[in-house]
């Protein structure tokens, strides 16, 4: 049998990783067994996301909490923790060794600490469950999705289960130092050392990688993500004149400047509205809320909150949208942008991480990068020079950009090949 070790953060549990809901029926239909680990979900009793008969989802280490938080999830992850650490001395004290490595700076060395601990607790409870599954069979490669806590998870889980000559296979979203400070440190990290192939979903990745970790380079490529076809592709529509962003809420997403630029288009008077899609924290939730009701004319914006992969996509189905818009401060290459891309809404983006590759003006696409640091003036002019375009070329922008995800971001062409690769590894 040919099994597939699957690190997640928290799927199929919620929330997050919306993707691999496309990405694990390709897998499912290539290996015999997936087991998938999830890090951080610390279940409150919610129900996971489906996934094919094939695929056996380890518990959370954390066990279940209550809904109404007695005990409270902080309290019971604390408990579990302690009890671990308790029972297994020998992985606390290599934490704190491997922490030791970031002293003086005590908050690097404190992360240290519980990313190292959380993944060694992690991965001891994967491995009581795998190995009565796996037993002696050495047809197994490993999947981290993410690569910090993830691939040491991959990694601790390979050497419990004996298998030191099963490959680890790595993606990496967003790679830059300053905002994976921990991960980048230290150029010969031993997660690094332990991949096998490493995979950024961008060009910009890789090469920053290959450039970072020179003596890593041979094992570091690029593997896009993808979406599938649009449900109702071609419904974008100009003179809807409805602009729609989507991301999880927090600052790093720069909501309030998107807000500030429609602000603007108002008042030139351009009746746009607005919608998100994306939940976050209750308070900063609660902020975005009051500037958009302060700020912009009334009915004219909505908050959806955080919907399912599937949800989005029949949302787009029945909502003509006339631009999709990103303004994010940092991205690895957003999953929403390919998924407007499939629908053939023109998109709107910052020109950070990887964002650039999905927007080509040469293959016919609005060209709608905006600069790494854009004014509220810069984004409205983009959005206004969009709206007000014929429909004849706001309709070949539609027709372009469903080429390049035809192309380049289509889960069936990039998700069956990757998976085809993970396959031919094990070994």
């Amino acid at each position: 049998m040919r099994d597939l070790i699957f690190v997640t953060s928290a799927f199929p549990y919620f929330p997050g990783e919306q993707f691999i809901e496309a990405e694990i029926e390709y897998l499912a239909d290539t290996f015999d067994r997936i087991f998938i680990v999830p890090m951080y979900p610390f279940v409150t009793g919610e129900t996971p996301r489906p996934v094919p008969p094939n695929v056996i989802v380890v518990p959370p280490v954390a066990g279940k909490g209550t809904p109404d938080g007695k005990p409270s999830l902080k309290a019971l992850r604390v408990a579990q923790g302690l009890k671990f650490g308790a029972t297994h001395p020998s992985a606390l004290m290599g934490s704190v060794i491997s922490s030791l490595r970031h002293f003086p700076k005590l908050k690097y060395l404190a992360e240290e600490f519980a990313l190292d601990f959380i993944a060694k607790w992690t991965a001891t409870a994967a491995v009581r469950t795998i190995r009565k599954f796996i037993g002696n069979n050495d047809s197994v490669v490993l999947y981290s999705y993410w690569m910090r806590t993830d691939i040491r998870v991959a990694d601790y889980i390979r050497k419990g289960l004996n298998k030191d000559n099963a490959r680890i296979v790595s993606r990496v979203h967003n790679v830059f130092t300053e905002h994976n400070h921990i991960m980048f440190l230290f150029p010969n990290s031993p997660y690094m050392n332990a991949a096998y192939r490493i995979y950024s979903v961008s060009d910009t990745g890789a090469d920053y990688l290959s450039k970072r970790f020179p003596n890593e380079r041979d094992k570091i490529g690029v593997r896009h993500l993808g979406v599938s076809a649009a449900k109702n592709p071609e419904n974008a529509n100009r003179n809807a004149l409805h602009v729609l962003s989507c991301s999880f809420l927090e600052p790093l997403k720069r909501i309030p400047l998107l807000i500030d630029a429609l602000e603007i288009m108002q008042q030139r008077g351009l009746p746009v509205k607005w919608t998100h899609i994306g939940g976050g924290d209750a308070d900063y939730l609660k902020e975005i809320s009051e500037l958009s009701n302060t700020t912009l004319t009334p009915g004219s914006w909505q908050l959806m909150g955080t919907l399912t992969n599937s949800e989005v996509r029949q949302w787009l189905a029945e909502n003509p949208v006339s631009v999709f818009a990103n303004v994010s401060s940092t991205e690895g290459v957003p999953v929403s942008i390919m998924e407007a891309l499939a629908q053939g809404i023109p998109v709107i983006a910052t020109d950070v991480g990887g964002s650039s590759e999905t927007i080509n003006p040469e293959a016919g696409m609005f060209p709608g990068l905006l600069p790494e640091n854009p004014t509220s003036t810069e984004i409205a002019n983009a959005m206004e020079t969009l709206l007000t375009s014929s429909d004849s070329e706001y309709r070949s922008y539609v027709d372009a950009n469903i080429r390049e995800w035809d192309v380049n971001w289509s889960s069936e062409r990039n998700y069956s090949a990757f998976a085809s690769e993970l396959n031919q590894l094990t070994t």
